[in-house]
Formats: C-alpha cells, structure tokens, sequence
C-alpha cells in the first residue's frame, strides 16, 4: 500500500488526503460550493441576501366603504322614522278627508254639512260621516250619473223622482254638463 491512501476504516491524513475536497461539498478554504452547479448567482434557496421582504399591506378601502353606507342608512332610517312620527297625523287628515269626500259617497252612505235648503243652491259642503253619528243630517238613497247640473238645481227637480223618500238633490262633478245627483233623504 501507498503512504498517500489510508487503509480502509482509518481516518484521513491531515490536511485533507491526497487533494480531494472533503465530504459535505466545502472545499480546503471554507467557501461553499453552489449547489446549482454554476458558479456565480444567486444562491439555490431563492432568497437572495436575507429574509423576502414584507408583502403589501391591504388596503382598507372596503372596510370605509362598508363604514359609509351603513352610515348613510342609519341616517336614512331615522329621517324616515322622523318624518312618520312627525307627519303621521298630516297624513291621516289627508287619509280621512278623502275617504269622507262627498263626491266618494255609495248609497246608504250618511252626509254632515252644510244644511240643503232649496233647490237651487249651487253651494253646500258636505262629507261623509257614520250614520249613527250625531251630525249626520241625510243619507243617500240613490245615485243617478250623467245629470246635467241645470236638472238637479232646478226648482223642482224630477231627478230623484224614482225615489218616493228623496227630500234633496244634492248634485257635484268638474263639468256643469254631466255630473251625479245624490238623490237624499233625512238620516234620522
């Protein structure tokens, strides 16, 4: 055997054995070998010098948008709360002084007012009312369409002729051409 190869099992001479690197990839002068194979670059890991930097910080445009609208409901929900509390008894007054419209009245229907006196009055307000109500001065028996006002202002009208209980006429519509006639009778 030669003095430059050990006999097997034993340690290597010093100083690294007969010219060969080392196991583990370093060579005689502490540099480590790329692993790639190639000489120069970055190293294999991907990485290079230190730690990858942070990523961006998300953008909290979403959350301020989200903040937004739900302010804007809120506020929407109170100014509609608001304007129901306030205006709910405009609204009912509204509400009623249609529903009690004379010009709204059906047969049986009961009318308060102004007090028919003749025949040829042009104008009386009235509107509707519960028959049983203590203001309730007629109630209406019949409903003729199509009545020129001229008829049911006349001295003695025939308009509510079909109704031997009719005591008044009480005639309402836009055009003086054609109107309705309430045919009336005393509520009470």
């Amino acid at each position: 055997m030669s003095d430059q190869y050990p006999p097997p099992g034993s340690y290597p001479p010093p100083g690294g054995g007969g010219g060969y690197p080392p196991p583990g990839g370093n060579d005689p002068y502490g540099q480590q070998q790329p692993s790639s194979g190639a000489p120069y670059g970055p190293p294999a890991s991907g990485a290079p010098f230190g730690a990858p930097p942070p990523p961006p910080k998300k953008s909290n445009a979403g959350k301020i948008i989200l903040i937004v609208v739900g302010i804007i409901l809120v506020l929407a929900l109170v100014c509609c709360g608001g304007i129901f509390l306030f205006a709910k008894d405009t609204w009912n007054d509204i509400v009623d002084s249609v529903e009690s419209n004379s010009a709204n009245a059906k047969v049986g229907d009961c009318l308060a007012g102004d007090t028919i006196t003749e025949a040829g009055s042009k104008s009386v307000s009235v509107k509707i009312v519960a028959c049983d109500a203590a203001d309730a001065k007629y109630k209406v028996i019949g409903i003729k369409s199509g009545v020129p006002q001229s008829e049911a202002l006349k001295s003695e009208p025939t308009v509510c002729d079909a109704y031997a209980e009719a005591n008044y006429v009480l005639w309402q519509g836009p055009n003086p051409s054609s109107g309705d006639a309430l045919c009336l009778a005393d509520a009470k």
